[in-house]
């Protein structure tokens, strides 16, 4: 009897405090230089009459910048042998698909705030051109011949980051089934490159813009 009573409070639940939905979704960034197309599915499970909700999916994230420098300055074994490099590439772009983390706030029946975060997944991309390097080194040598998207992505968390990630903060309006938002996004973007005269094959850049984005509630 006390399983069965157990079994029925589970179910009621699930099934009333419990939703699960699924939506299509797009974003745009920008800044200056850098341009980021992302689109997606997000699998939302939200509780307390939809005030919370948590969620994962996935996300393309097609960039496209224009003079975007790299640098080496989150890799210890670099900065101990006393050099520091900088590398502008004139025409840059990568293509990653991640699975992300979702979670949002509803404070009002047409108003929340949200983040997400890429935790893990895949970059494609052709690379880019250098135009110019800056590399402090006693002898001042130009280091690095190649230069190409790191293929792995994964969130460790600051200096540890690797491959291509992206995140957003936001405020969206929620219309029927289509949440508009507007907020702010940090992108992460690692390289790998071929260096002949020093021990470190990767440069980084993170940068920060401002986006603006839609989901469609599909079900749920």
């Amino acid at each position: 009897m006390k399983s069965k009573v157990l079994v029925l409070l589970a179910v009621l639940f699930s099934t009333q405090a419990f939703s699960q939905s699924t939506s299509a979704d797009l974003a745009l960034g920008f800044n200056g230089n850098n341009i980021v197309i992302a689109p997606g599915v997000v699998f939302q499970w939200s509780l307390l009459n939809e005030r919370i909700g948590i969620g994962t999916g996935l996300r393309m994230n097609y960039l496209n910048s224009s003079d975007v420098v790299f640098n080496n300055e989150s890799y210890s074994d670099f900065s101990e042998l006393g050099a520091f490099a900088t590398d502008k590439i004139s025409s840059f772009s990568s293509m990653s698909f991640n699975v992300p983390l979702h979670a949002s706030v509803r404070f009002s029946e047409k108003f929340g705030l949200g983040f997400n975060i890429d935790v893990i997944g895949l970059t494609f991309g052709k690379g880019g051109d250098k135009t110019s390097y800056i590399v402090s080194t006693p002898d001042q040598n130009e280091l690095y011949t190649k230069v190409e998207p790191s293929t792995f992505n994964l969130l460790l968390g600051g200096a540890g980051d690797l491959g291509t990630l992206n995140s957003e903060f936001y405020l969206q309006y929620n219309i029927s089934r289509i949440g508009i938002r507007a907020g702010y996004s940090i992108y992460f973007s690692e390289v790998k490159v071929e260096n002949a005269n020093l021990n470190v094959d990767k440069l980084r850049t993170t940068f920060g813009m401002g986006i603006i984005g839609a989901r469609f509630r599909i079900s749920g």
